[in-house]
């Protein structure tokens, strides 16, 4: 029997990514003992898959504190691979674990991680935990969905309830942010969608964008539902029926839970951020930004996500062209074109 370890160390949308690289991996080898290394906030998230023991930590001195009781007390591992994470914790990691191979993703580490994936081409975020563990299972297939069994099942216990329509309108940055009108055009055309069904807008107060949106006028039918913690959050998805919402890590957590979602892009590239086989799962976004990334991150009115809102919705965004940064890729664009977006639900294209 084989020990591994595995690091996760990055935000909530990569980590439920990258923890279906080690699932699978888990699936394959149900006679090793792996060992997931990741946030304490997402921990429970992962808690309860088969063959996956999850080391849990809240700060870097809480990991270094676990790993070193863990070379103290465990025999050593047969590689240590860190599937997400930066900084100069990476390298002190390798020193405190035991392990006869040491992987990372890349390589920026060289001395502390010896091996790595070769070169190639990201064409999904789940591209580099499974170019990784490729190098321990050259067969292990690449994940293409995301899925938190354990969850899905606590969501369809509760199909006999009254099930909502949940909108996420703000992420970790302002350039992801919906703004109030945005956020109103959304929850108009969705109560249209789906009458009769109560509307939640999920809102964490300590987010950047929350106070802009807390004097919005809400109407009939739809409530704020806020929230400072994952533990807080899961209980109301779990009676979700559809999810629409910003670029956020909550969508990954929506779609793991098997709750059908559209999501709306701005800066960021859907191709790379949806998986390819995500059931239910829609992507909007501009036709103008093709399959581009913008990098501008000092955008605080995203002219992007607010048009492929209101496109998507019928009506006009309340962001011009003028509020944007002076690298808006949006400014070479064809004005006449602005308002086409791009629509595509897996498993199929859209028009």
């Amino acid at each position: 029997m084989r020990r591994f370890l595995f690091v996760l160390r990055t935000k909530l949308g990569d980590t439920l990514i990258h923890f279906q690289t080690v699932r699978a991996f888990a699936a394959r080898h149900p006679a090793d003992t792996i060992v997931l290394a990741t946030r304490a906030d997402y921990a429970d998230l992962l808690a309860g898959e088969p063959g996956v023991r999850i080391l849990r930590f809240a700060n870097r001195a809480a990991l270094f504190a676990q790993l070193a009781w863990l070379r103290l007390t465990a025999p050593s591992f047969d590689a240590l691979a860190v599937l997400t994470g930066y900084g100069p914790t990476m390298p002190r990691i390798a020193r405190l674990v035991r392990a006869r191979r040491r992987l990372f993703f890349d390589a920026r580490f060289p001395d502390a991680y010896p091996e790595h994936p070769p070169a190639y081409v990201e064409t999904s975020l789940v591209d580099r935990s499974w170019q990784t563990l490729r190098l321990l299972d050259p067969a292990l297939p690449k994940p293409d969905r995301l899925a938190l069994p354990p969850l899905q099942a606590r969501r369809l216990a509760t199909v006999h309830r009254a099930r909502a329509i949940g909108i996420v309108p703000l992420a970790s940055e302002p350039r992801r942010n919906l703004d109030a009108t945005a956020l109103r055009q959304l929850v108009e055309q969705v109560r249209a969608a789906h009458p009769g069904q109560p509307v939640w807008i999920f809102v964490n107060p300590d987010d950047q964008g929350a106070a802009a949106l807390g004097g919005l006028t809400l109407p009939a039918g739809a409530e704020w539902r806020r929230f400072r913690t994952l533990a807080e959050l899961v209980p109301h998805y779990l009676h979700l029926d559809r999810w629409y919402g910003t670029d956020t890590g909550l969508y990954h957590l929506a779609v793991a839970i098997g709750i059908p979602a559209t999501v709306f892009f701005g800066p960021t590239q859907p191709q790379l951020i949806v998986m390819p086989a995500q059931p239910e799962a829609t992507w909007v976004r501009l036709e103008a930004l093709g399959a581009g990334h913008c990098d501008d991150k000092s955008c605080a009115r995203p002219l992007c996500l607010h048009q492929a809102v209101a496109s998507w919705c019928r009506t006009a965004a309340g962001t011009t062209i003028a509020e944007t940064p002076a690298g808006c890729p949006l400014r070479a664009a064809d004005a006449g074109r602005l308002a086409a977006i791009q629509v595509h639900a897996n498993p199929r294209h859209q028009a």
